[in-house]
């Protein structure tokens, strides 16, 4: 194996290393994170877990919004995007910030890379708050940042490596809402539909203005996945 190629423990374990600043622990503001694609829009379903996430750690919320170049992240346009938070977060004064993360510019959403880039907007993390769904995956993730076995395999093998680092009393926390039955998913497929009323429903009214241009990156997006060529299994011959 060449030495630039890394397997798949390497490869994770790389991931605790973050070249720059944004490493070390800050003395800003403690926040709960949430992080989604909240896309076409972030729904009520989607709003209802940023409160609970305020409720159940007594912090105010920082959301992230990754944006990534696949079929769940219809509507691509960052000024557009920007402009919904803006009026999300005037509509809710849990959220103290809301940015959107490029999946695709900065890599993977792993952990640590939430974690800086937290600090870069001016927070400190010190809880990510999440779906029941998302909770083991997560976990594991901040099992192994915290992994003193793991950070000295990274320092062993560069010990210049700058190892994020989380609050003491970081946490992950399950605050997602469903009850309601809200999904972005049933939101795209009423608007492929030209079903407005069902779409809407899952939506805050504030957000209503956009929805044109929602409903427009959405049947673009279908479009363009009944465009693609299909995929056939060959048959096995005996």
């Amino acid at each position: 194996m060449s030495a630039n190629i890394l397997n798949r423990r390497e490869f994770l374990l790389e991931k605790y290393v973050k070249v720059g600043e944004n490493t070390e622990i800050t003395d800003n503001e403690n926040v709960a994170v949430v992080q989604g694609r909240f896309n076409p829009c972030a729904h009520i379903g989607h709003l209802n877990m940023i409160k609970n996430a305020y409720r159940l750690t007594g912090k105010r919320v920082f959301v992230i919004q990754i944006l990534s170049n696949n079929t769940k992240s219809p509507l691509k346009d960052e000024d557009v995007l920007n402009k919904m938070a803006h009026d999300i977060v005037k509509h809710n004064p849990e959220i103290c910030g809301w940015e959107i993360f490029n999946a695709d510019k900065e890599h993977a959403a792993f952990l640590p890379n939430i974690i800086t880039f937290c600090r870069e907007s001016g927070y400190e993390p010190a809880a990510l708050c999440c779906g029941e769904d998302r909770l083991k995956d997560y976990q594991s993730s901040l099992d192994r940042l915290n992994d003193p076995i793991a950070k000295e395999k990274i320092l062993q093998k560069d010990p210049n490596a700058k190892l994020v680092e989380v609050l003491p009393e970081f946490e992950i926390v399950i605050a997602d809402d469903r009850a309601g039955g809200y999904s972005s998913t049933k939101i795209r497929e009423a608007m492929v539909l030209g079903d407005e009323e069902t779409a809407k429903a899952d939506i805050p009214d504030y957000l209503y203005p956009y929805y044109d241009i929602m409903k427009d990156s959405v049947i673009k997006m279908a479009e363009e996945i009944d465009k693609k060529p299909k995929r056939t299994k060959k048959k096995q011959t005996i």
